[in-house]
Order: structure tokens, then C-alpha cells, then sequence
């Protein structure tokens, strides 16, 4: 989900909300914004598909913000996360030592994705990640084609 579709999801809910449990505004027109709602979410869906621009404009990038076994401080920092998050996140995906890390992504729907070593990468998997010029650099690239 892109932070536009969160940002339509959140005010398709408070359109709701309001329209249910207040008088003001009354059914007809809470139905309208809705409509309206569901109209620009469809018309920049079509649009995203059709135009690089709009995607670049609508959607979020993923990040990497671990090449190898390399934290990336200042790609952290733009992602708003802490060493303490990305251990964790670490954790949860089985790694037990930073030379398990070919490349950590944040995704563009805020997850993060750990990618190992001992996996073979396909360089069409990293197209369009922000910081994947780091990968080439690190130390840790052997399993890179």
C-alpha cells in the first residue's frame, strides 16, 4: 500500500465514521465523498499504471538500508528506523550474524525484506531500490551475479 492508498483509506474511514455516527453530514452526501473518494482512487490507480511520472509521484521507493553486512546510518535515519528496529527485524528473518546479510530493503509498503547470502540474486529483483549502488561496493557481494 503507497501513503496515497493509506492516506484514501484513512478518509474513506473518516467519511464513514462521520456520516454514521453524527447528523452532519447526512447519508446522501457522505455517500457522494465516498464516490468521489473511490473516483480519484481509481483514477490515480489507472494513472499509476500508465505514467512513470505518477508512479514516482504517488508511490514510495523501497530502501536499502543494509548492503552486506554495512548498516546504512543515513538511509536508516531516512527511513526512520533505529540499529534496535533493524536488529529485530534481523532477528525475525533467522539471522544470526551479519555476514548472513547480502542486502536489507525497507519496502514500499514499510516492511522489511532480508535477503541472504546464500541466496542467488537476480539483478531485476533490486531495480528501482534506492542505495542499490551500495550492494555493488560491499564486501559481502560474492553471491551477486
Amino acid at each position: 500500500m503507497s501513503s496515497f492508498d493509506f492516506a484514501i483509506t484513512v478518509a474513506f474511514g473518516t467519511v464513514m465514521a462521520s456520516t454514521l455516527l453524527t447528523k452532519d453530514p447526512p447519508l446522501l452526501i457522505g455517500a457522494f465523498g465516498l464516490a468521489v473518494l473511490y473516483g480519484i482512487q481509481f483514477a490515480v490507480s489507472k494513472a499509476r499504471r500508465r505514467s512513470g511520472w505518477m508512479e514516482r509521484l504517488v508511490s514510495n521507493e523501497p530502501l536499502l538500508i543494509m548492503a552486506g553486512s554495512e548498516v546504512l546510518v543515513d538511509h536508516l535515519d531516512k527511513a526512520r528506523l533505529t540499529v534496535s528496529d533493524l536488529k529485530s527485524k534481523l532477528r525475525m528473518a533467522g539471522i544470526t550474524h551479519p555476514n548472513q546479510v547480502m542486502a536489507v530493503v525497507l519496502e514500499t509498503t514499510g516492511d522489511v525484506s532480508v535477503l541472504r547470502v546464500s541466496d542467488q540474486l537476480d539483478p531485476w529483483v533490486i531495480e528501482g531500490i534506492r542505495g542499490a549502488e551500495h550492494l555493488a561496493r560491499a564486501s559481502d557481494t560474492s553471491a551477486l551475479p
